[in-house]
């Protein structure tokens, strides 16, 4: 404290609180005990009669702890010097204003904690539901090529030799059972039934669709494509240079259908003969 004498009159300069030494708080310090000190202050803060009773101002030091994130790693100045500036001209009056903006801060804080942590968890389950996808669709193509390969064969084979082609691809003796039927015939061995895959891929977000083809071309329906989506899958098989929905799973049934009766309207539009698909590889249910 200093005097100053100004004419006949002695005035006394208290010291700027602003200018008294300062207090640093350790990164390493706990949470709750940097929260207690903080209070601490505050209540000392209320309980001072002069300047001199007043708590030193704190400042935490330069050291950013190893495992704080990358941005904050980053930015961390930019924040603090943002924080101050919006707080420049508040007026802090008593304690209820301090637990107030730190309330109002630590909400601000937790919200975005979460938003990011939504974002983080949400690609988490994004890159599982992807692998679990593609694990079932290969699943799918090998029951869909099974069934496609079974129904072809049996169109030159009787079904007794089919059956021995089914066997020695399930001993795995593929270049037995390709030698006699003079092609590949790998998928034999699968199980064909595609529908319950079909349904396993619809219970995954996203779970996207399947192509698959055999030879030769010119068999009706030697493409399928499988739509897969939360509402249920369609089967369709390309056809005049287009998809051609012939099954669908039960909920979407009726979807499908629609869809199919639009395309067969489309042709006879166009003056075009309806399509027959009574000798493709899958049985058409919607027609």
């Amino acid at each position: 404290m200093n005097n100053c004498d100004i004419g006949s009159n002695t005035v006394t300069v208290l010291p700027d609180p602003l200018a008294t030494s300062t207090k640093s708080v350790p990164a390493s310090t706990s949470l709750d005990n940097f929260l207690s000190s903080v209070m601490r202050d505050v209540q000392a803060c209320t309980d001072a009669k002069s300047v001199s009773e007043l708590p030193t101002m704190l400042a935490r030091d330069d050291v950013t702890p190893a495992d704080v994130g990358y941005y904050l790693r980053t930015h961390l100045g930019r924040i603090q010097g943002g924080l101050r500036d919006a707080l420049r001209h508040a007026k802090i009056c008593n304690q209820l204003d301090v637990e107030t903006i730190l309330r109002t801060v630590a909400v601000e804080l937790v919200n975005q904690y979460n938003r990011s942590r939504t974002q983080e968890l949400q690609a988490i389950q994004r890159e599982r539901d992807e692998s679990a996808a593609e694990s079932i669709k290969n699943v799918l193509r090998g029951r869909l090529l099974a069934c496609m390969q079974r129904t072809e064969l049996s169109r030159d084979f009787s079904a007794g030799e089919v059956r021995l082609l089914i066997k020695h691809a399930e001993d795995g003796n593929h270049r037995i059972a390709e030698n006699m039927a003079g092609r590949a015939v790998r998928f034999l061995a699968e199980s064909t039934d595609w529908q319950a895959t079909a349904n396993e891929l619809c219970a995954i977000n996203g779970g996207g669709s399947v192509t698959v083809s055999i030879e030769p071309l010119e068999i009706l329906g030697n493409s399928v494509l499988l739509k897969a989506s939360s509402a249920g899958w369609t089967l369709s098989i390309w056809a005049d240079s287009g998809w051609m929905p012939i099954q669908a799973s039960s909920a979407i049934l009726g979807q499908a259908k629609a869809e199919r009766a639009a395309l067969d309207q489309m042709r006879r539009n166009a003056a075009k003969p309806p399509l027959s698909t009574g000798n493709g590889l899958f049985t058409d249910e919607l027609r």
